[in-house]
C-alpha cells in the first residue's frame, strides 16, 4: 500500500523527462580531448552491405568500434542526473554486468526513502525490489521491474546509441541529406511549430530539421527498433563526413526528444566514446551522465 506512490513515481519520471522539453534533438557540441584511439582491426568492410549497414558500421567505428564493444568482460556503472532550472531534480544510479545482464538500479522516492531494484537478468525483467530496505508488495513488483528495465534501456541506448544500430530487430533506412539549426538560433518558434504540426520543421521525421546549419550538409540514418514493447522507438541520426554524430532526434510513440548532445568523452582502456551530457534544445532541462565507470568490477547493492 505504501509503495503505490513509488510505482507511480517511476512511471511518471520517464514521461516527465521526455515531455518537459516538447519536440527534441541530440547534437554533439564538444569532445573532451585525449590521445587518439588505436585502429579498430575489427572493422572490415563487406561490399555486400547495404548503404545503411555500411553507414551504421562507420558510425560505430567512429565511437570506438565493434572490437571494444563486443568484449563483454567489462562492466558499466553510471548515474543519470536530471537538471531543471539549474537544480538537480532527479538522480538514478545503474550498475550493469554485461556478461550476465545482472543490473542494479537505485534512487530515492519523493519522500526521501531509498529504493533499489536488483535484476538477475534485466533483459527478462526478473529481479527483486526494495523501498527503505523492505521488499515491495508482490502485486507491485512486476510493474516496478518493467518500468525500471525500460528506463535503464532508454538511458543506455541514448548514451551508447552507435553500438546498438546493428542489433537484430533494428531496421535501418537512409534519408536525404539535411542541415541542423545553429546552436544560437532562437527556438521558441521552431518548437511551437513542431508541437502544432506533430512533425519536424522539414514536414516529417525522415527529412530532419532544416534551417541555418553551422555543420553543413549531413547524412541522415534512421534506426527503427522494432522489438521495443508496444511501439517501436525511432532514432534519426545526423552525421558529418567523418561519421561523427551531430544530432539525434528520437521518437517513442507520441514522445519526441530533441536534445543538444553537449559532451562526449572516451573512457580508459575500453576506448569507447560516450555522451556525458545532453540538453533540451531550449536548455530548460539537462541530462548528465555522471560517475561513469567501465571495467572489471563487482556489482554492489544493499538489501
Amino acid at each position: 500500500m505504501i509503495f503505490h506512490s513509488f510505482t507511480g513515481f517511476l512511471v511518471v519520471c520517464i514521461v516527465w523527462i521526455a515531455t518537459v522539453a516538447n519536440p527534441t534533438m541530440l547534437v554533439a557540441q564538444g569532445i573532451e580531448q585525449d590521445p587518439p584511439a588505436p585502429a579498430d582491426t575489427g572493422f572490415t568492410p563487406d561490399w555486400n552491405w547495404s548503404a545503411e549497414q555500411f553507414m551504421a558500421t562507420e558510425i560505430m567505428y567512429a565511437f570506438g568500434g565493434q572490437k571494444h564493444w563486443k568484449d563483454k568482460s567489462w562492466n558499466l556503472a553510471f548515474d543519470v542526473v536530471a537538471i531543471a532550472n539549474e537544480r538537480e531534480v532527479k538522480r538514478l544510479s545503474y550498475q550493469w554486468n554485461r556478461s550476465t545482464n545482472q543490473c542494479i538500479a537505485a534512487g530515492t522516492t519523493p519522500d526521501g526513502r531509498p529504493w533499489m531494484v536488483n535484476f538477475s537478468d534485466v533483459t527478462t525483467r526478473i529481479g527483486t525490489a526494495t523501498v527503505g530496505g523492505k521488499p515491495v508488495l508482490k502485486r507491485e513488483l512486476s510493474q516496478i521491474l518493467a518500468t525500471t528495465a525500460q528506463d535503464f534501456t532508454e538511458h543506455l541506448r541514448e548514451m551508447l546509441l552507435p553500438f546498438f544500430l546493428l542489433d537484430s530487430g533494428v531496421v535501418l533506412t537512409m534519408a536525404p541529406d539535411t542541415t541542423l539549426p545553429d546552436k544560437s538560433q532562437q527556438t521558441s518558434g521552431l518548437d511551437a511549430g513542431m508541437m502544432q504540426s506533430g512533425s519536424g520543421p522539414s514536414g516529417g521525421p525522415s527529412g530532419g530539421p532544416s534551417g541555418g546549419s553551422g555543420h553543413g550538409q549531413l547524412s541522415t540514418l534512421i534506426a527503427e527498433f522494432t522489438l521495443d514493447s508496444l511501439q517501436p522507438s525511432i532514432y534519426t541520426i545526423f552525421v558529418d563526413n567523418t561519421r561523427g554524430i551531430k544530432g539525434v532526434e528520437s521518437q517513442m510513440g507520441d514522445r519526441r526528444a530533441f536534445w543538444w548532445w553537449d559532451k562526449i568523452k572516451r573512457f580508459g582502456d575500453i576506448r569507447l566514446r560516450i555522451a556525458t551530457r545532453r540538453e533540451t534544445f531550449d536548455r530548460d532541462v539537462a541530462i548528465q551522465y555522471e560517475n561513469i565507470k567501465l571495467g572489471k568490477f563487482e556489482l554492489k547493492g544493499e538489501g
